[in-house]
C-alpha cells in the first residue's frame, strides 16, 4: 500500500455501512443546505441520498465495502477515471474520481478512505443554481462533515 494512503486513525463505520442516512446528523444535513432526512437507495451502493431546497439539487452518501483495499482500490482504477485528482479530507485520504466527467454538469464524485479496509463516497448532483460550478467543493464539505461525524465530533 502506499503510505500516502494510510489511514491515520481508523473510524469506526458499523452503523454507516447499516444504515447510509446516519453519515451526517440532521444539523449537518441542514448546515450544508440539504433538507432531512435522507431516502436510502438501493443498488450497487447502498447511499443515503438527501435533496437540497432546490428539489433537482443534492447529495449522496454511501459506504464502499466491496472494496477490501480501501481507498487503494479506487487509486488502482485510476487510468479507467475521466478525472483523478487526489485531496485530503480533514486528514483522511481522498480522491475525486469517476468514470465519467460530469463536473461541468454540476456531478462529482468524491472518495475518502475512513480504514485501510473501506471508503466512502460522496456523489453531488447540481444540476441548477450557483453551485453547479462547485460541484466538487459541495462534496468535500459534505465528505469533512462525514469525517467530522464518525469521529464523534458533531
Amino acid at each position: 500500500m502506499d503510505p500516502s494512503l494510510k489511514v491515520p486513525a481508523p473510524l469506526q463505520a458499523q452503523e454507516l455501512l447499516s444504515n447510509p442516512c446516519s453519515a451526517l446528523t440532521d444539523a449537518q444535513v441542514t448546515g450544508l443546505g440539504l433538507k432531512p432526512p435522507g431516502r436510502i437507495t438501493k443498488g450497487l451502493l447502498d447511499l443515503c441520498a438527501w435533496s437540497g431546497e432546490i428539489r433537482e439539487n443534492g447529495v449522496s452518501v454511501g459506504a464502499v465495502p466491496q472494496n477490501k483495499g480501501g481507498i487503494s482500490d479506487i487509486y488502482a482504477k485510476k487510468a479507467k477515471s475521466a478525472y483523478f485528482e487526489p485531496v485530503t479530507v480533514n486528514g483522511y485520504p481522498g480522491v475525486f474520481a469517476d468514470i465519467q466527467d460530469g463536473r461541468l454538469s454540476g456531478s462529482c464524485s468524491l472518495w475518502v478512505g475512513i480504514t485501510d479496509q473501506l471508503a466512502f463516497t460522496v456523489i453531488t448532483s447540481i444540476n441548477i443554481g450557483q453551485n453547479k460550478a462547485h460541484a466538487c467543493r459541495s462534496a468535500q464539505k459534505t465528505a469533512e462533515a462525514v469525517v467530522t461525524h464518525l469521529k464523534g465530533a458533531a
